[in-house]
Formats: structure tokens, sequence, C-alpha cells
């Protein structure tokens, strides 16, 4: 009732003159109040939050939005909502729980049995979605017990609902097993059910539901961009970002290094060491067995360099070739630079009829660049048949060999490529990818590394395909900012 009264008033809806008001709200209480600046509703909620956390004299909370909304909307707007809000104060406040009240001694036993016994649960992003959901400030690297117990001091929401109990709902979200789920939900609903607050957690629970749930093609990932310095001198900028959980696109960007191609692989490991420092932190009961991905965003001219076979000590006084312990794959820095957005589109619609389909349909390229219209009549079949979402090279992508149609492919959104690096490529491995090419696209990252693995573990296999084998898996859903500037803080 707060929140809609608020938002029925003028200086509310306006995003500038909203800011203003919850400043003279927190001016007033002697105390700042933070808005995200989303959206109306979501500044609205924290504004009553704030005041709804006066709990040991009320007065000042309602004083200070009629203050504010006299200040902002005149004094007879001020009149004519006042004994609205006072009415809608009291009908919340009644059915505001203070802690101790909140939960018997067996609910809480019965909870935190529940939070001991799960497992899987991303904790970091647990403590983000559960920050924005009540709009307060939570302590990190807490585990999920001790955020429970945390959250058991602090007063129930507007709506009457504990924040442990939305605790425990965006539990069972994130959590990837479904008995925990139903469990968690099952002692939500019961605590419900005793207080009289049914209605509130349905209404909660739709609300977190209709967020951003977890999609879980989204990897862990550390994604290294390589950008030549175009001064004159062999050097390159190296970029990196990790990304520390399955199902959410959050990359967390580091350090700007610059490095020659000869030193990249020592610019790879530090940024895999971070990677793993982040991995580590995100899981720490070691239950997420998820591959991670290892994703290299070149320029054309360095789409046929050997990343995969970019050595790292780690801890072995053998190096190993990156692509034995992570998937590696190629992405497209041109054209995640050029953010054109007619060819944006292309790409997404290429990518998802790419998801949308069984396997791959895809486009060869068998020989080399021999006639201009050569290239001219490949280009216009694949402009004209948009099923087409992958590509095979017979060819290395160099200039002059499948370079040109590469780019043309990528101009016109394919997301996915496969070619061997060597020149003249075998027959043998035109064979074997074209064989590749035709697994479902959500296979396509652990097939190719288990060629990679044969590869570096067989007898002769710096002659099989696995070994050479360059592979664009260029996702347009999960862009990162390339224009990071340099001396950002790992």
């Amino acid at each position: 009732m707060l929140v809609e009264e608020l938002c029925g008033l003028d200086c509310v809806r306006d995003p500038g003159q909203r800011v203003l008001f919850g400043q003279s709200v927190g001016e007033f209480l002697k105390k700042p109040v933070d808005l995200q600046g989303r959206d109306a509703r979501s500044d609205t909620v924290a504004i009553v939050q704030a005041v709804l956390r006066e709990q040991q004299d009320p007065e000042p909370g309602v004083t200070a939005l009629l203050y504010a909304v006299s200040l902002h909307e005149g004094s007879d707007v001020a009149g004519t909502v006042r004994e609205r809000i006072l009415g809608a104060w009291r009908s919340e406040s009644s059915r505001r729980l203070l802690p101790f009240e909140a939960f018997e001694d067996n609910d809480v036993k019965a909870a935190r049995a529940l939070l001991a016994g799960h497992a899987g649960t991303d904790e970091g992003r647990l403590c983000d979605l559960l920050s924005d959901e009540l709009g307060l400030d939570l302590p990190r690297h807490l585990t999920t017990t001790e955020l429970f117990e945390h959250l058991l001091d602090t007063n129930a929401q507007a709506d009457g609902l504990p924040p442990a109990v939305i605790l425990l709902e965006l539990t069972a979200v994130l959590t990837p097993h479904e008995s925990t789920r139903r469990r968690l939900r099952e002692w939500c609903d019961s605590w419900s059910a005793s207080a009289g607050a049914q209605a509130a957690l349905l209404r909660r629970r739709e609300q977190i539901e209709a967020r951003d749930l977890p999609d879980r093609e989204i990897p862990r990932c550390l994604i290294v961009m390589v950008d030549p310095a175009e001064d004159g001198s062999p050097d390159v900028y190296v970029r990196h970002w990790v990304n520390r959980t399955v199902g959410y696109w959050a990359p967390v960007p580091g350090r700007i290094e610059r490095v020659t191609l000869d030193t990249l692989d020592a610019a790879v490991e530090r940024a895999v060491r971070r990677g793993e420092e982040f991995w580590t932190d995100a899981d720490r009961d070691g239950e997420d067995q998820s591959p991670i991905h290892v994703e290299f965003v070149l320029p054309y001219s360095l789409l046929n360099y050997d990343v995969a076979g970019l050595h790292t000590v780690a801890d072995s006084s053998h190096p190993v070739p990156i692509g034995l312990r992570y998937y590696v794959h190629l992405r497209s820095l041109d054209r995640m630079r050029l953010r054109d957005p007619a060819q944006l589109r292309r790409w997404r619609l290429r990518w998802n009829s790419l998801k949308a389909s069984a396997v791959a349909r895809h486009h060869s390229w068998s020989g080399d660049v021999q006639t201009a219209d050569d290239l001219g009549m490949w280009h216009r079949q694949l402009v004209a048949d948009q099923r087409l979402t992958a590509v095979l090279l017979g060819t290395p992508a160099l200039e002059g060999r499948a370079m040109e149609p590469l780019k043309a492919a990528i101009a016109e959104g394919i997301g996915v490529g496969l070619w061997d690096r060597r020149d003249p490529a075998p027959q043998e491995a035109r064979t074997l990818l074209d064989m590749v090419i035709g697994y479902p696209a959500a296979q396509l990252p652990i097939t190719v590394h288990r060629l990679r693995l044969k590869a570096a573990t067989a007898e002769s296999g710096h002659q099989l395909p696995g070994g050479h084998v360059a592979f664009l898996y260029d996702d347009p859903f999960r862009l990162v900012d390339y224009e990071e500037e340099e001396g950002v803080s790992a």
C-alpha cells in the first residue's frame, strides 16, 4: 500500500525527481537512502524499506515521507495523501514481525538443517540476488547458513516476509538439486501457512521466478582478448575477463598487459590463475564438475594461431597445453568490436537457429580463393540460406586460402566454424571435421576437446587432426566490453 501510494506521485514517476525525493527522505532521517535508478517501483520499494527500518519509533518514518511529499508536490497534495499514508503505515506495521517473533525454534532448526545439507549453490550469486531482492547491503563471503543466521536479526519486509524466508526461496531457485528445491519450498510453505502469509509468499515467489533464471549453457569461463598494438611494434594488448559461475553471464575484468606473441603464454597463464581463484571461491564444496572454457577473442590475423597449444606450467614442472585442461575456442574480435546493429541481428538470428536445430547446418569451403566469382557465389549462397549456421573450411584461415570466406561468414552472422590449421590440411582431417560438425551444437565444445585430448596422449598424436583443429564458437549473447581502460584492477 505504501509503495502503491508513492508510485502515484509525479515526483516519484520522474527519474530525476525520484532521486531528489529519496534524498529528501534521507535528509529527514539523517541517513542515506540509496536508489539504484532502475525503475520507479524498485526505487520506491527502497525508500519504503528505509522508512520501515525506523522500528523503535514509527513517527520519524511517516513524517519523513510526508515531508518529502510536501516538499516536492506541495502542501495540498501532502494533505490529501496524509491519511492514506498513515493508514497504509499502520496496516503494514501491524503485519511486520520482529526478529524474535518470526520463527519458532523448530522452524529455525529445520531451516538450518536444510541449508547445512545443501550443496552446489553459488553462494556469491545467492548473495548478489538476495541483496537486490531485499534492497540491503549484505556481507560477502558468508556461507548460506551463515547468511541465514545473519538475516534472523533483520526485520520483515514491507510485505511481511522475513528476509530469512526469502533467502530460502532464492536458494531453492539456485540449487541444482530437485529434491533440495522441493524441501526448501515445503519449509517456506509450512512457515507461511502458520504465519498467515501464504499470499505474500506466493507473490514473492512469482516475483523471484520472473527474474532471469540460470541458463546452463553459460559456462564458467575465461575470456582472453588479444589486440595488436598497431603502433609499428610486434606487441599485443591482452585483456581478460572471468565468468565465475555456470548459468549467469557476469564477466569480471582484469588487468591489461602489453606483451608479444612470444610471451603470450605467460600472460594467459596469469589470467588462468586469476580465473582459478574465482572458480575455487565460487565452488567451496568442490561440487561443480562443469567444464571451464577459455575463449580467445582474436583479430582475423590471429584466428589461425594455435591458442589451444599455448603452454601453462601450473603445478607441474612440465608445461601442459592449455587445450588439455580447458575447452578452448575462438571468437572474433573484429565482429565484437564493430557492434554493427544489422550484423548483430544476423549473428543472433543464426545463433538462435543453431540452438533450435538438432545439428548445425554447415556451408563448406573446399579450397583456395581462385577468383572473386568463386567467393561471391559462396557468399550469396550463405546469404540466401538463413538456415546455414556453421562453416567448415577445407584450408587454413590464412589470406588467399580460407580467410576471405571466413570473414564473409562472420559478417553474415555465422558463430561456428571448424578447420585444420595445417597448410595443406590432410584429407583425413577434412573427413573427420565433416563428421564432427554433425554433432549437436551444445556438444561441439566437448567433442573438439576430446579430439585434442586424443592427439595429446596418443603415439604420433602430432599427426592427428585434434592437435591442429581450430574451433570458432562465438556466442552473440555473451559479449565483453573491449574498451576497458588500462590499469583496471585485478
